[in-house]
């Protein structure tokens, strides 16, 4: 029901007028926003509303105040049909709400870590402001999936206790299927996850309207907005303290650099990436709901089931931002090609000015495939816009914008210039020194207002991560632990430090073996491959087996296939073709170890990134889903057999697919 005098609830779809007198705190609608540094940083861009706030949250909220009657959410249901609506009236009127509730019936206060164990949706955006209203730091995470309850506890145990969270936030429905699940893990022996201890489960239903005079909590611009756990890709979770300077100062140089962020109240959003990560939350609802724009959202299983949604959605609402990884654009390019022209849903997507591309590697032929298929609907190829990142950058570093994207001679695409007052350097991560903007390869460093304040609870790490220091410069750094070079003032991303494959003294980069692979057959599935070092197998002198790979190791490929049921004659052909494929554009390395997974196997985070040291633990193992098992041991009989034909006599000179 909507609320009236009568009723105090506050319908989840509103819409819900704010009072006609809301304490927001000291909110200033036509000051300056003090700590916005003054050099070109994207100050001198008038704020998007005419008005410059001291927090994220006072300028979303002010919007509630000024423009009350605009649409500021439309949320899309898995047939892309509308399933609920938010104003900016109504984003007040329940951030507010929620505050209060907090406050009042929770028992949370100021700066104390709530948790939001929330499914897509309005709700989480209720919450998420409701927290920055009440000055309360957000933990948003991925909420437990019954089918990988184990792995998802795990990982939300380890947040809870690293951020000493005690309550956490979430539907009365969500909480009825873990309290379900809860009793289950009780009752078996096949869960043996922790639940979160100490941790209280409460929900947002029954919103009643805050009373006028519950004011906001005041936030100063170093204060800490959320935390936004990294996606553990080589280690435990880390929560980066995102501060509202932060948050001011990425946004600010966005719209300083991306054309189609420069449009005040214009600005109309597609979003189907998850609430919880830093593309989705910041780069696409914060930046939109901060410029007074309409976000269109969906949940990621919707754009899973149905890719075209997505592009259906830019459609119909005249999207002029979007984004998403690199394997969401192979995802609707698969899903064009295989419709008959005549099933094909009606796009127009000359609406289309900018595409942000990033948070996983990005390959060359994807972007081309994807523009060829849809520039024929009105998609142009310089709304296209690879893109740099990370949490520990509050998200965005850098972004190729309104021009013709391309690659190296190797595939890696360039990721586009700096933000404004952005600095980047290419450093040799031994010595520190600085490799200049030449081509040289080294660890990408940032140092902007955007770098965050470090990790909650973990200084040795905040030092050692955020406060680098070049010989000749008095700024500090943000060690990125990515490897890249600079050339045109055009950052290109190389990999992880930490996956480098080092073989007989060199180093190859695991993202362009993996590029090999992928493009090596269409019977691997595009973005499920992983290359890493193992121990070189024991030779017949004793010599092998090493526990430092480093240097003497060998390299493992580990590939899912499109088909699990291929037989051990396909199998075998597949490994042989894959080891020649790596031969050859990267000679003189060749892996011994292929192995074929079954689909939807290779450990990836929760935004999509592969897992590279779970799955080289795992390959050690013998733990990962293989091609059924008995036709896996005549493929890699097959192989030694084919080996020992041609007189091999070390492992490392044979396609050997092993367990």
């Amino acid at each position: 029901m909507a609320a009236t005098a009568e009723d105090h609830s506050l319908d989840n779809n509103g819409p819900a007028d704010p009072p006609d007198h809301v304490a927001l705190g000291n909110m200033s609608l036509n000051g300056r926003a003090p700590g916005v540094p003054s050099q070109d940083d994207g100050s001198s861009i008038p704020w998007p509303a005419g008005r410059e706030c001291r927090s994220i949250h006072e300028h979303f909220l002010a919007h509630g105040v000024s423009d009350p009657k605009n649409e500021a959410v439309v949320w899309l249901g898995d047939n892309g049909k509308v399933t609920g609506r938010r104003t900016y009236g109504d984003l007040l009127a329940r951030a507010r709400a929620v505050a209060y509730k907090m406050t009042k019936k929770f028992n949370v206060e100021r700066g104390d870590r709530v948790v939001l164990v929330l499914p897509p949706g309005l709700e989480f955006l209720d919450a998420f402001f409701g927290c920055l209203v009440a000055g309360v730091v957000a933990v948003p995470v991925y909420p437990p999936n019954p089918g990988t309850i184990q792995k998802d506890l795990e990982r939300l145990s380890k947040i809870v206790d690293a951020a000493d969270v005690k309550v956490a936030i979430t539907t009365g429905d969500f909480r009825t299927k873990l309290y379900v699940t809860k009793t289950a893990m009780m009752f078996s022996s096949a869960f043996n996850a922790a639940w979160p201890k100490a941790l209280t489960w409460q929900t947002l239903d029954g919103l009643s309207p805050a009373p006028k005079d519950f004011a906001s909590a005041t936030a100063g611009g170093s204060d800490v907005a959320f935390l936004q756990f990294t996606s553990g890709s080589t280690s435990d979770p880390k929560g980066v303290m995102i501060t509202h300077d932060n948050l001011l100062h990425n946004l600010h140089c966005m719209f300083r650099l991306v054309p189609a962020y420069q449009t005040p109240r214009s600005m109309v959003t597609v979003n189907w990436m998850p609430q919880y990560h830093d593309m989705g939350l910041i780069n696409m609802t914060m930046a939109t709901l901060y410029n007074g724009g309409t976000l269109v959202g969906m949940s990621p299983l919707t754009f899973l089931k149905s890719p075209l949604l997505w592009l259906e959605a830019v459609s119909t609402y005249g999207a002029n931002v979007t984004g998403g990884p690199n394997f969401s654009l192979v995802r609707c390019t698969k899903a064009w090609a295989a419709l008959p022209p005549a099933k094909r849903p009606a796009l127009k997507l000359d609406s289309m000015r900018t595409l942000v591309c990033g948070a996983e590697p990005i390959n060359i032929r994807d972007l081309d495939d994807f523009v060829r298929s849809f520039e024929p609907v009105g998609f142009a190829r310089s709304a296209m816009c690879p893109a740099y990142g990370l949490a520990e950058n509050t998200v965005f570093a850098c972004c190729a914008t309104s021009e013709d994207y391309f690659a190296d001679e190797l595939g890696n695409v360039q990721c586009g210039i700096p933000l404004p007052g952005c600095h980047v350097a290419i450093v040799d991560a031994e010595s520190g020194a600085d490799l200049g903007a030449d081509g040289a390869v080294g660890e990408v460093w940032l140092s902007s207002g955007s770098k965050a304040a470090g990790y909650w609870g973990q200084e040795e790490a905040t030092e050692a991560t955020f406060r680098a220091r070049l010989p000749g410069s008095d700024l500090q750094w943000l060690r990125t632990g990515d490897l890249g070079y600079l050339s045109g003032n055009r950052l290109f991303i190389k990999g992880r430090i930490k996956d480098v494959i080092i073989v007989a003294g060199r180093n190859y980069y695991p993202n362009d073996v993996e590029l090999t692979v992928q493009e090596a057959s269409e019977a691997v599935r595009p973005g499920c491959v992983a290359a890493f070092t193992v121990p070189r197998p024991r030779a017949a002198d004793g010599g092998g087996d090493d526990e430092d790979d480093s240097e003497n190791g060998c390299i493992a490929i580990v590939a899912e296939v499109r088909d699990p049921k291929m037989d051990a004659a396909a199998a075998a052909e597949l490994c042989e073709t894959l080891r020649q494929a790596v031969a050859a554009a990267h000679a003189p390395l060749t892996p011994v170890r292929v192995l074929l997974l079954e689909p939807r196997t290779v450990p990836k985070t929760t935004s999509g990134k592969i897992r590279r040291a779970e799955c080289k633990a795992r390959v050690l193992a013998g733990t990962l889903k293989t091609i059924p098992a008995g036709k896996w041991e005549q493929t890699a009989a097959a192989h030694n057999a084919a080996a020992a034909a041609a007189g091999a006599t070390d492992l490392s000179e044979t396609p050997v697919a092993e367990k």
